[in-house]
């Protein structure tokens, strides 16, 4: 297992996937039962809160009661695409694992110069992730508190019978909980949220950092590039374009395994995210409700990181092929000149993360596409309901 730790990469993540149970430190076979056994218990939890909310959207409908959905879609939406990244981390953490120890290891490449740097700065922008989305829980959780004498005013005023006071829309066998029976089942809501909606914000932070650290041994095999050019043995240059060839198709294939973790894990997050940002809108626009706000802004935040981390890896991968061609490579001995038309070839094509269901690689691009069709799903939610 990949253990964090303070001056490692992906710290912050890890430590926060520990805390609720979504990364073992451990492989022993007692550790993972008693792992997965108090893990499953945390899950129930979660899941008990989206049946509840599930229950009361088909209750709505089914009753035609005038009462707008908008949040329970949103609410739904979000927690299918938040549980099945987290999900889908905790079924795959061995293959994280191994790349992470594949991604740092440095044995026979060298560390690149600039590998500190990027550790430090990918850990406080997780730490940054984390300390928004906790505080930002904890804002949404009072919101719904507060708004318990103006739902009640609505109920009276319309002769409704909707639960007040409820994190998210629930279905009650009776229309009103007071008391301590209320308290426990909103905390009980409350605890389920954490459990996922922080660690699915800290996941989608990983491609960033991973890829921070790609970046920073490209930028090292650019200066092996450079320094080929120095060199007048024909020996030492064969072993050191042997040696940059070799570095380039490492990063080559952790690029890969990247791409294939971020596509399988996070994809859930990019197919739900215009029903979610475009629900939560609708509902801001009708109902006027602070706390969906802070939901889409994370939401889109947590987009965007994986967006940008691959809109990053192939900007980078492109840039390097201007670098090897910047080294002159025109000028050196005809025998290795073929060495540089092939290194010159590969570089053209990009690296990138792949989106799932063929919607395309993550990067600006895509990110624009899924706002344009957020605003698509409001203003169809704004007309129907």
């Amino acid at each position: 297992m990949y253990s964090p730790g303070k001056n490692k990469p992906f710290y912050y993540t890890l430590i926060l996937l520990k805390l609720f149970l979504w990364y073992p430190l451990k492989s022993d076979r007692l550790y993972m039962r008693i792992f997965f056994s108090f893990s499953c218990l945390l899950r129930l939890m979660s899941f008990l809160t989206a049946l509840g909310t599930l229950a009361h959207l088909v209750i709505v409908i089914r009753d035609k009661v005038d009462v707008d959905i908008s949040e329970d879609i949103g609410d739904l939406s979000g927690f299918i695409g938040c549980m099945v990244v987290c999900l889908s981390f905790l079924t795959q953490h061995s293959r994280w694992c191994n790349f992470f120890k594949r991604l740092l290891n440095f044995k026979h490449f060298g560390t690149p110069p600039t590998y500190q740097a990027v550790v430090q700065k990918g850990n406080l922008g997780t730490l940054v992730c984390i300390v928004y989305t906790i505080p930002g829980m904890f804002w949404y959780c009072y919101l719904t508190y507060k708004d318990i004498p103006l739902c009640e005013v609505q109920n009276r005023r319309l002769g409704r019978k909707e639960p007040c006071g409820m994190v998210n829309p629930t279905w009650m066998p009776h229309s009103q909980m007071e008391g301590t029976p209320f308290f426990v089942w909103y905390l009980l809501q409350s605890f389920g949220i954490f459990i996922y909606l922080p660690s699915s914000f800290a996941i989608c932070s990983i491609p960033m950092e991973a890829v921070g650290i790609i970046i920073s041994r490209i930028d090292h095999l650019r200066a092996k590039f450079k320094d080929l050019l120095k060199l007048r043995d024909r020996s030492i240059y064969k072993k050191q374009i042997q040696y940059c060839v070799s570095y380039h198709q490492d990063i080559i294939e952790v690029s890969k395994e990247l791409s294939a973790l971020v596509k399988s894990t996070m994809g859930s997050l990019l197919l739900t995210a215009a029903v979610v940002i475009g629900s939560l809108g609708s509902q801001v626009i009708k109902a006027s409700t602070p706390k969906a706000i802070s939901f889409i802004m994370g939401y889109v935040a947590a987009m965007f990181l994986v967006c940008h981390a691959g809109q990053r890896l192939i900007d980078e991968s492109l840039n390097l092929t201007d670098e090897v061609y910047n080294t002159q490579w025109y000028r050196v001995d005809p025998s290795f000149r073929k060495d540089f038309t092939f290194i010159l070839a590969r570089c053209q094509k990009p690296l990138s993360m792949p989106g799932p269901a063929s919607i395309g690689a993550a990067n600006y691009g895509l990110f624009l596409i899924v706002i344009k069709t957020s605003y698509s799903y409001l203003t169809l939610l704004n007309e129907m309901i």
